[in-house]
């Protein structure tokens, strides 16, 4: 796979070539993109998606925490990704729970996708 995204300018340049092995295990080159890119937004982010539980409809204001669930919600997806990168699931003592926890974090994923963005 090779991917080119260039500056964001009106005339944006994308070049993107799939070859026949990064679809063999398609889950895992896509952790390998995945992974550094929600790092790198977990450490540079400036704010956090609007979350129903912490928003004060009576005031119109934002509810102590949030942030701070947030990132807690990025480190799950992170850890769910990472974990897949290890590909080391039937190797768990608890592989129920160990899978439970990889489904979580790419639940978490899915749900707040259209969040990814600062």
């Amino acid at each position: 796979m090779k991917v080119y995204i260039g500056p964001y300018t009106k005339k944006k340049i994308i070049r993107v070539r799939i070859d026949d092995y990064d679809v063999w295990s398609l889950d895992y080159t896509l952790a390998l993109i995945i992974t550094p890119a929600l790092k790198y937004y977990r450490k540079y982010h400036h704010g956090s998606p609007h979350m129903k539980e912490f928003f004060d409809e009576k005031t119109g204001k934002t509810l102590p925490g949030l942030h701070k669930k947030w990132d807690e919600i990025i480190d799950k997806m992170v850890w769910s990704f990472e974990a897949i990168l290890r590909d080391d699931d039937l190797e768990q003592k608890n592989h129920k729970k160990y899978t439970e926890r990889i489904e979580e974090g790419l639940r978490l994923f899915a749900e707040y996708f259209r969040a990814l963005w600062d």
